[in-house]
């Protein structure tokens, strides 16, 4: 069995996501404690709040990109498994003033759903995550897809890239 890496939303990001859900359950307690709503409401409404909470951030944890040495896992609100085989380009875009990065295949390019990085959401290693997945992709991807993405000019190939080489066994 090779390894197994995992690209998720930072704790940054999970925050700046569940956050205004967290203000809007204080908003809802806080006017209905104040309207006299009996303290068995509230405090179902509160274990509401909280399972909430938990289960969106549990979710957020959950999304993002997994590389094996045979195939990429794109978690998102499906799971979706691309061989490598498949996989013409990996490369990072801005989209309405996000980073995030792309998995081109024949029948589409895929957003990834990690790593991400935006004008709030920064994640100060992004750069280097996308060179990972980059160098990983060299790595695994056959060798005619290596071929075609070198005689096409796809990012990645063909130019240096900082850091160790990639092992995915």
């Amino acid at each position: 069995m090779g390894r197994r890496i995992r690209f998720r939303a930072t704790d940054a990001q999970i925050a700046l996501q569940v956050g205004p859900l967290g203000f809007w359950w204080v908003v809802v307690l806080g006017v209905l404690g104040r309207g006299g709503v009996a303290s068995a409401n509230l405090v179902a409404l509160a274990v509401t709040a909280v399972a909430s909470m938990v289960g969106a951030v549990a979710l957020l944890r959950w999304r993002g990109l997994e590389l094996t040495a045979d195939h990429l896992v794109l978690r998102g609100d499906l799971v979706r498994r691309i061989p490598w085989s498949e996989v013409l380009d990996v490369r990072a875009r801005r989209r309405w003033g996000t980073n995030v990065v792309l998995v081109e295949t024949a029948e589409r390019t895929r957003r990834c759903t990690a790593p991400i990085t935006g004008l709030i959401a920064v994640d100060p290693h992004f750069d280097a995550k996308v060179a990972f997945v980059q160098r990983w992709w060299m790595a695994c991807a056959p060798a005619e897809v290596r071929a075609r993405a070198q005689s096409d000019g796809r990012v990645g190939w063909g130019q240096p890239v900082g850091g160790a080489g990639v092992d995915p066994t």
